[in-house]
């Protein structure tokens, strides 16, 4: 999670994370992090729980997203309904929660 501080990460367009299983504090690392130019995500089996779930939803970090790929996270339908609803998801144009 030190690794979302580094200053590398400011020129970062694409960050995959696949398989990472950051859970809730992960998460909570990855939206307080500053990645000014990202724009595709990849959280496919990061396991966030619900909290990540809504930790990520009000983040800045998903405002700026164009692409999420978000599978295999057993994101409910609560949780989908609550993330359909976020105005931070406004800007995707790819959304990807394959096995969820």
């Amino acid at each position: 999670a030190h690794l979302f501080r580094l200053p590398a990460v400011l020129g970062v367009e694409h960050l995959g994370l696949r398989d990472c299983f950051l859970a809730f504090a992960g998460y909570q690392e990855l939206v307080a992090a500053v990645f000014p130019r990202l724009c595709s995500l990849d959280l496919t089996n990061t396991l966030p729980g619900a909290e990540g779930v809504r930790a990520f939803c009000g983040s800045g970090l998903l405002a700026g997203l164009r692409r999420l790929r978000w599978g295999n996270n057993s994101i409910n339908s609560t949780l989908t309904r609550e993330f359909a609803a976020c105005p931070e998801a406004k800007n995707l144009r790819v959304l990807e929660l394959p096995s969820n």
